[in-house]
């Protein structure tokens, strides 16, 4: 519209309508927009029109409607500037350009006389945005989030009744999808005019939710209505949901599918809700049993499943069964059958039956016997063969691998790296060549293959490089910004990747300087006198610049916003940077504080040079409950009721039990402690062989640094992690964690440092323990341990969970020491590096982890006998697979108990190999072939020496018997730190070989694992607690050679 005042005159913009301004005392009336970037013609006002003013100075122009700073960047460059003469067609353009911004619903044009000259007043409504959404009265969070998504309310667009008539619309459908046919939505707003933003706030009161009633089915089914509603889970008075249809088809489809009745159709007629019941009507047809047959050779039926998609789909149509014989083409080429070929045809076999027979003519088995390339000059055959899908026959792959698709790839790699070192014209022509051509296999046979013979010709063609390399259209990004960015330079090969590459720098450069239109094409041409070199211009169409007018964060309900603060990323006045954009809303995700981050802009198709950020932010629960349950099973499971040093004749051996050790874990975490990233949490463990509970207090980015984290712990731990003592602990700590990773830099890269203290008393139930009688009181007594520690972690894997490449690297070092409080003086470290090397594309992975480990004692006499539990351990599932759990290494020399030692020495080997394709587990079942040798050693300096011997030494000195009995006797030989052991000696190198099985799921692989113990060690048995008289039966024990173990993930 167009308003005209007295002494004033103008126009007026709406998308609606456009009318001539008429006299009036004040002006009142608006349009409302219904397309913003429609622009409306400008209509001259009234008799006495603006071209009475034609000419005279503009001496201001200013805004009303919106705040006048959204619209300050327009002062000087609207067409119809200050200062400059007014004139009719700028005036106009100027509305036009003002009205585009998206800011106003409808604006209009205003001109005052002001001294010798006039003054523009361009006024308008503003226009509201969306701002902030929530749901909130609907059982379940889910369905809170379900309705808010179904409102389809996007944060920063254009803000409407209509649009709030539609999402109601929408959220009772989603009631409706969730069995609440009665609910009932209401909304309130709560405008914001100083950000033209309007929060909406919706209120669900759900009602009752529909049971399933009646359920009516039309069609030949195949089935009584109770075998349908029980096969659909449509049972009388179950809960409606969101799913309860799907599930419904999928039930029955799953059922026909069963049958082979590939051609099935059920689909939903209708549903109505009465009386709070939903009632369904489906259609179904059973349709004919469909037999899928291979004719011409044989197959598993899993196979066969596996192979043609009609099982998968459940449907039968021609892509499918066309999509079947490229399937069972490319299957029979990897059995050696490279010339084989594979139709289909239907056919009607009977009543209610039919078969889809895909007929396969397998020709000549062959073996691939040789994949070379020729023709090339500039890459050496070495380096092309690596690129290469096809290859020859080798030991696990009995007939090479070789099909039409995989030739059609290699040429395609061969060409592109080619080409991508300035070749452009290079042309590879596969040849395949055949020699010894026996008689077809007959089905279920395998004769004597005959072999073929692949060669790759290659033509290079002329090698290409870069002439010159120019810029066009950066009008407001200096070159010499821009061209460092660029792989490609004069000189360098041609090469069309790096082209792409460039390509999306430069585009990715613009959009972080805000141009968010930015497009790059790219041209090149041959130079006319030189064919050799390709001039190529880089095109750029900037667009305009964006910048950042103010950031809006919403959704802080208890986090502190100085805790956050320093996650955005931008910030006023800024280009609008698309990059930093992504990374502000990344960092908010990793506080952990919040379950969604949505990062917005405001106004997002307007022409609006300053745009405002929104950033919304739904916290996350503060307090969190975890529970699970699990369990291990494993041959040598320490025991926990054996009578120690009071006889209670229950049985009793040092090498554990064959049994299942269940725990259940129950941790309470309050997140988001003082409105800040922190939290403090009680975790809990409960089983058969530990009871723990720890306080923890963290605080992961310790004053806003994203690589320092700090912890505070303290808890109690019984626990029975060998089958010679329970020990009980406890203990407090400090922790600081320093992340520190330098790109590019080798061993700089993905470290982590640990800085700790910790404070412990331990103490071994002296009901438990299993030694000799004079050492009971000595290692039952309580001892206090404390001191600084330091841990050095590097992790280059690929895949923490299971590895294919990388290593793995850790250095521990702890000294407990009388200067910090402890009654017990020594040091430990402790070494470990893995390393995983993946071949043949890492199907197969070699997997490698070596251990070494050493204490050293000092002080007093009093302060040199390490603790029990403070010692070095081996054995079990994650380490010496050929022990039971860290029954490694040094024993108790009357009761032949494990006593850990000062040393240890471990290296494990695995080669894991690919799945195959098994009935019923598919491919998610593999096989691991492993081998563990080292051992623990009573002194860190016996460990080197042992790595040569593979008996245990003086084994004769094992066999002696304290024959008659002795009392109270106590073992011969030196004192050390880990105490008096006997003559009997551990100190070799112990070798298990063994099978694992890996079935890999989702979280991990769960692992079952079988070893041989090539050369167990023996021992003396003197004492006995659980015998009545612990000295009457001294015999000779024995680790056990076979062992196995069942856990989750992999060993290391």
């Amino acid at each position: 519209m167009l308003t005209a005042l007295t002494g004033v005159r103008g126009w007026s913009q709406s998308a609606q309508t456009v009318q001539p301004a008429k006299e009036a005392q004040s002006t009142s009336r608006s349009g409302v927009a219904q397309n913003a970037q429609e622009p409306a013609p400008l209509i001259e006002a009234g008799e006495a029109s603006i071209a009475q003013w034609q000419g005279l100075p503009v001496r201001r122009i200013s805004f009303e409607g919106v705040a006048p700073q959204r619209l300050s960047y327009l002062q000087g460059h609207l067409p119809q500037a200050e200062g400059k003469p007014l004139d009719r067609d700028d005036v106009a353009a100027s509305l036009r350009e003002v009205f585009s911004t998206g800011l106003f619903d409808s604006v209009e044009v205003t001109a005052q006389r002001e001294g010798d000259g006039v003054a523009l007043t361009f006024r308008g409504k503003g226009r509201m945005f969306i701002g902030n959404v929530t749901v909130d009265g609907a059982k379940g969070a889910m369905i809170n989030t379900q309705l808010e998504r179904a409102s389809r309310l996007l944060p920063g667009t254009r803000f409407t009744e209509a649009k709030i008539a539609q999402a109601l619309e929408q959220m009772r459908l989603a009631m409706i999808q969730n069995g609440f046919n009665e609910s009932t939505i209401s909304y309130a707003l709560d405008p914001q005019p100083e950000n033209q933003l309007t929060d909406i706030s919706f209120r669900v009161i759900p009602g009752p939710q529909a049971r399933v009633g009646a359920v009516a089915v039309n069609g030949d089914m195949g089935m009584s209505l109770d075998q349908f509603r029980r096969r659909t889970k449509l049972k009388q008075g179950t809960k409606v949901d969101r799913d309860t249809v799907n599930k419904a088809l999928n039930g029955a489809l799953k059922v026909y599918r069963k049958q082979d009745r590939l051609e099935a159709e059920i689909k939903l007629e209708a549903q109505s809700y009465t009386a709070r019941k939903m009632d369904y009507r489906f259609t179904a047809n059973k349709g004919p049993i469909v037999r899928v047959r291979v004719v011409g050779a044989p197959i598993s039926g899993d196979r066969l499943k596996h192979l043609v998609p009609v099982f998968e789909e459940g449907t039968v149509d021609d892509d499918l069964l066309n999509e079947g014989n490229r399937h069972l083409r490319d299957y029979f080429q990897s059995q050696g059958y490279f010339d084989v070929k594979v139709d289909h045809n239907e056919q009607e076999i009977g009543p209610g039956e039919m078969a889809i027979n895909y007929v396969v003519q397998l020709g000549v088995r062959r073996l691939v016997s040789s994949v070379s390339v020729d023709g090339n000059q500039y890459f050496g055959s070495d380096t092309l063969q690596e690129l290469l899908t096809a290859h020859t026959a080798k030991t696990f792959d009995r007939h090479g691998t070789y099909s039409q698709a995989i030739v059609s790839a290699d040429v395609s790699a061969l060409e592109a790296v080619y080409q991508n070192n300035g070749f452009s014209h290079v042309k590879v022509t596969p040849e395949t060549s055949l020699t010894g051509t026996p008689a077809n296999d007959p089905p279920g046979q395998h004769g004597k293959p005959a072999s073929l013979r692949l060669i790759y010709h290659i033509e290079e063609g002329q090698q290409q490089h870069v002439g010159s390399v120019k810029l066009k259209g950066n009008d407001h990004v200096e070159a010499e910004k821009l061209l460092p960015l660029l792989n490609t330079e004069t000189g360098q090969l041609f090469s069309p990747r790096n082209l792409a590459g460039d390509r999306d720098a430069l585009v990715t450069e613009y959009l972080t300087r805000g141009y968010d239109e930015a497009h790059v094409e790219v041209e090149e041409a041959s130079e006319p006198g030189d064919t050799s070199k390709v001039d190529v211009v880089f095109h750029i169409s900037e667009g305009r610049q964006i910048f950042v007018r103010n950031v809006l964060l919403t959704g802080l309900n208890y986090t502190r916003f100085d805790t956050v603060s320093r996650a955005i990323t931008l910030h006023p006045g800024e280009p609008l940077n698309q990059s930093a954009l992504l990374e502000t809303q990344r960092n908010f995700y990793e506080f952990a504080l919040f379950n969604e981050v949505n990062a917005v802009v405001q106004n997002p198709n307007g022409d609006e040079v300053y745009k405002t950020i929104l950033l919304e932010a739904v916290e996350a629960r503060r307090w969190t409950l975890t529970y699970g349950a699990g369990f291990e099973a494993q041959t040598g499971t320490p025991q926990n009721n054996c009578a120690g040093f009071v006889a209670s004749g229950v049985p009793c051996s040092p090498n554990g039990r064959t049994g299942v050790s269940p725990r259940v874990l129950f941790n309470v975490t309050r997140n988001n402690l003082f409105g800040r990233e922190q939290s403090a949490s009680m975790q809990t463990t409960y089983g058969l062989l530990e009871q723990k509970v720890n306080l923890i207090y963290q605080n992961p980015h310790f004053r806003g640094n994203k690589n320092l984290g700090v912890a505070i712990n303290g808890g109690y731990a019984n626990s029975q992690a060998v089958t010679t003592y329970v020990a009980s602990r406890l203990d407090g700590g400090m922790r600081w964690t320093h992340n520190y990773s330098k790109v590019g830099s080798g061993i700089l890269r993905n470290n982590t440092f640990i800085y700790e203290f910790d404070y412990r008393r331990v103490k071994v139930a002296e009901s438990s323990l299993q030694v000799y009688p004079d050492a009971v009181t000595i290692y039952a007594t309580a001892v206090k341990v404390g001191g600084p520690a330091f841990t050095w972690l590097r992790d280059t894997r690929d895949s923490p969970i299971d590895a294919h490449r990388g290593t793995y690297s850790s250095f521990q070092e702890f000294i407990s020491a009388p200067q910090f409080g402890a009654e017990v003086g020594f040091n430990r470290l402790d070494l470990s590096y893995s390393s995983y090397y993946g071949f043949s594309k890492n199907r197969f992975v070699l997997a490698r982890n070596t251990r070494y480990g050493q204490e050293r004692a000092f002080g007093g006499d009093g302060e040199r006998l390490i603790p029990l539990p403070e010692r070095l351990y081996s054995g079990g599932s994650t380490s010496m697979r050929g022990y039971s759990s860290n029954a490694a290494g040094p024993r108790d020399g009357e009761t032949g108990f494990p006593i850990g030692g000062a040393g240890a020495l471990i290296n494990s080997t695995e080669l894991r190999l690919p799945p195959p394709m098994l009935p019923y587990f598919g491919n998610t079942l593999s096989v691991v072939l492993f081998e563990d040798m080292g051992n623990v050693f009573t002194n860190a300096g016996d460990a080197w020496a042992a790595a040569a011997r593979i008996r245990q030494p003086d084994r004769d000195v094992c066999k002696v018997l304290n024959e008659p009995p002795i009392p109270n006797p106590i073992p011969e030989g030196p004192l050390t730190s880990t105490g008096k052991q006997g003559l009997c000696r551990f100190d070799y190198f112990n070798h298990a070989a063994g099978l694992g099985l890996r079935y890999h799921t989702p979280v991990g692989p769960i692992r079952l694992d079988f070893s041989y113990n090539l050369n167990p060690p023996i021992f003396p048995v003197n004492i006995d607690y659980s015998l009545s008289v612990p000295d009457s039966q001294p015999h000779v024990g024995q680790a056990s050679h076979f062992n196995f173990f069942f856990s989750l993930g992999q060993t290391f």
